[in-house]
Formats: C-alpha cells, structure tokens, sequence
C-alpha cells in the first residue's frame, strides 16, 4: 500500500508542476523534435537554445541547428 501512495503523490506532484508552464516543441534541422517544459531560452552570447525538456532535464542545442520553436496548442 505504501508504494501505492508514493507513486500516487509522484504524480500528482508531476502533473501540478508540468502546469506551471505552457508546452513548446523545438524542431532541429534534422528533424528532431524536443518537447519543452516551457519556452526554450536563447543565449545569444553562447549561441544555444536552453531548455528544461518534459522529464524535467536541463538541456541545450545549438542555434544554428534549431529550425522552429512552437507553443503546443492548449
């Protein structure tokens, strides 16, 4: 039963802070496409597009490489 709770709480907590922010997708020139927990972050000085992604990772792309930033449609 303990388990259970944990995990119930797991994503309870999840889904309130996903809604904290709108939904982006980042599309490369490769056709990659990066879900973003809210909008990518262009660091003109470094040339690269930060971004948490939808497990909540900090991640970066080049901006030379990014081809669309898109909000998803609520």
């Amino acid at each position: 039963m303990r388990p259970l709770l944990a995990l119930t709480a797991l994503i309870a907590a999840s889904t309130v802070l996903v809604g904290c922010s709108s939904p982006y997708v980042m599309t490369t020139k490769d056709g990659t496409a990066i879900m973003t927990q809210g909008k990518p972050k262009l660091d003109a000085d470094a040339g690269v597009y930060k971004y948490e992604d939808s497990e909540g990772r900090e991640g970066q792309v080049r901006a030379e490489q990014v081809n669309q930033v898109m909000q998803c449609g609520d």
